[in-house]
């Protein structure tokens, strides 16, 4: 069973707040490329895709 809200769309256009969501290019557990479409709709998401950063990436 998955943690994850069965209407996760509907979540995602109810952010009502300012929101950056950062994912790295590289990342093994999820899809780069698929957040930019899905977020876009909300015009509070901000999406950068980080240039080869991984899921264990992090700021030095």
């Amino acid at each position: 069973m998955s943690s994850y809200p069965a209407d996760y769309k509907k979540v995602i256009s109810n952010i009502s707040k300012p929101t950056m969501l950062l994912v790295g290019s590289d990342d093994e557990e999820f899809i780069a490329d698929a957040y930019q479409p899905l977020f876009q709709a909300n015009s509070q998401m901000d999406v950068s895709v980080i240039k080869d950063a991984n899921h264990e990436w992090y700021f030095k």
